[in-house]
């Protein structure tokens, strides 16, 4: 059985952190059509406090996963100042959470498991999102498909109450006879991971 882990570098870690305890002043990205209360863009969503801005990216990442090579696409948090000038231009921005203070960042890890006929095929841990907590409620930057550039941003009152859009019918579309995915996910507190990778 293989294991792949695809997991936000301790850069992008680091570059994150320096946003809890700002206040955050906008979101990049429009509404989507469809999807009450969901903001998205292609590439690139900004989260812009009142200290500094970053930019939560996906870049291309490869794998033969499925036999194929395909690019399921890598979250990096980036440096988002550059960005500003044109997020402005468009106008493409929420203005949820405004003036609130970011308490705590959580990451979004998801591990999906593969198996046929029972027996396990591979495992992969992944890294697809960044939940944002503030006292008025929660956000939450993810990925939204394994080969898909779009990143989506939910809303929610409380952190247990984030919701990614329904992700499994990208890998069960097309079950062969005897093939099965698992799914499970969990917030980890940036700060363990943080922690860890210094341990």
């Amino acid at each position: 059985m293989r294991t792949i882990v695809q997991e936000f570098d301790h850069l992008s870690l680091l570059k994150l952190r320096v946003i809890c305890g700002s206040k955050i002043r906008f979101f990049s990205g429009e509404p989507s059509p469809g999807l009450p209360g969901i903001v998205s863009d292609y590439n690139r969503i900004l989260i812009a406090t009142e200290t500094t801005t970053v930019a939560v990216e996906l870049h291309e990442w490869l794998s033969n996963l499925r036999d194929d090579e395909d690019d399921l696409g890598q979250l990096v948090v980036v440096d988002g100042e550059p960005f500003l000038s044109s997020v402005a231009a468009q106008g493409n921005f929420s203005l949820k959470f405004s003036g609130q203070e970011i308490e705590q960042l959580f990451v979004l890890r998801e591990t999906i498991s593969h198996s046929v006929f029972d027996e396990a095929d591979w495992i992969l841990k992944s890294d697809i999102g960044i939940a944002i907590q503030t006292s008025a409620g929660a956000a939450l930057v993810y990925k939204a498909g394994y080969q898909s550039y779009l990143i989506e941003l939910a809303f929610a009152p409380t952190l247990n109450e984030l919701k990614t859009v329904d992700r499994t019918q990208q890998w069960n579309f097309s079950l062969e006879i005897g093939e099965d995915y698992a799914f499970e996910s969990e917030f980890i507190p940036m700060d363990d991971l943080l922690r860890n990778a210094k341990g």
